[in-house]
């Protein structure tokens, strides 16, 4: 595709979400979900160092940990020893400083995330390791909730035998909701949800007073709403949503609604919007209608406040995504240029707004 009249040929992107590292660990295990079973790792994955290099995806927020401690660790240590090979062309950053130097360098500049905080099982302790470790960027859930572990809690029981079923301290009440609903039943079903437990109060303190970013993808609507109270209380806290879209255009409720994305941007944060089929249209989604999500996030929250989290290789097998691997994030830049949007916003999308917050 050639590129438009106008168009920066330095343009760089900050994928602020990606599975990649996580899942190719976690398909090592056993006790994996219907839908993974069987997975061929040769067709499953998009992402590869070569295609992130070819479509200039030069920084990428990878998932460390998910409820898993031992598994988290096993994929700390993969990224610390493909990063310490000569050549690898790889660096553990762990703020926008060496983010720049590593891109500048040439090298793909890796931000360690955790997408729940589940896997520090409710100890400060472990989540001030992580963070030794270089991570950076944590969910305060992956949609976990005390009033049902589920999945989630018998999993990390089964892999690691840290605590006694019944017995692991979720971050918030109530689950999280995952499907399509109208605003008007969501914005009343919201006010009878419970947001963080007390565990959930406790390790979102100790992110602000790290200084960690904390990302609200995946909380429920009151969990998401009392974090960003504490962090305004605070006046320290940095806030985002890594991986979500905007629910006037698509009704799921992984994505934010008008009133939560102007909250999140009112705090500094930043919002990731996702190339995840579901969360673009419920029907016949599409590039030029993920488009239309980028255009109303800038409409809400202003260009200051809208970045790019892909979620590759986190979503089904066969999944549609508005770029279908990285090496095509160019094809992404032309269509928001083509659709009004100017170079200088362009570049605060693809990183400086998402770099800010490092």
């Amino acid at each position: 595709m050639k590129p438009p009249q106008g168009h920066d040929p330095d343009l760089w992107t900050i994928d602020a979400h990606c599975d990649t590292w996580y899942m190719r660990e976690f398909l090592r295990g056993p006790g994996l979900p219907q839908e993974l079973q069987g997975v061929d790792p040769d067709t499953f994955f998009r992402v590869t160092l070569p295609r992130l290099k070819e479509g200039r995806v030069r920084c990428v927020f990878v998932n460390v940990g998910d409820i898993g401690l031992l598994t988290s660790s096993a994929v700390i240590d993969g990224l610390y020893r493909s990063a310490g090979e000569t050549g690898s062309g790889i660096t553990i950053c762990r703020n926008a400083a060496e983010v720049t130097a590593a891109v500048r360098s040439g090298n793909l500049a890796v931000v360690m995330a955790c997408e729940s905080s589940f896997l520090f099982l409710g100890h400060p302790g472990l989540m001030r390791n992580w963070h030794r470790l270089g991570v950076r960027v944590m969910n305060i859930t992956h949609g976990e909730g005390l009033e049902d572990l589920g999945w989630f809690a018998t999993t990390a029981l089964a892999k690691e035998r840290v605590l006694q079923p019944g017995t692991a301290p979720a971050l918030q009440v109530t689950p999280s909701r995952d499907g399509y609903m109208d605003l008007p039943e969501r914005e009343q079903l919201w006010k009878k949800e419970t947001g963080l437990t007390d565990t959930g109060r406790a390790l979102l303190s100790e992110i602000i007073l790290l200084g960690i970013v904390c990302d609200l993808s995946h909380a429920n609507d009151a969990t998401f709403r009392e974090a960003l109270l504490l962090g305004e209380e605070t006046g320290k806290a940095k806030f985002c949503c890594t991986h979500s879209n905007c629910a006037s255009l698509c009704r799921h409720t992984r994505n934010l609604t008008d009133e939560m994305m102007a909250s999140l941007a009112e705090q500094g944060g930043v919002m990731g919007l996702c190339f995840f089929g579901e969360f673009i249209d419920a029907d016949k989604p599409t590039p030029d209608r993920f488009v239309e999500h980028v255009l109303h996030a800038l409409d809400v929250m202003g260009p200051d406040h809208v970045g790019i989290g892909s979620d590759y290789d986190g979503v089904p097998p066969g999944a549609f995504m508005a770029v279908p691997h990285p090496g095509r994030m160019e094809d992404l830049w032309v269509a928001l240029s083509d659709a009004g949007i100017p170079a200088p916003t362009l570049r605060k999308i693809a990183h400086d707004n998402f770099l800010k917050l490092l």
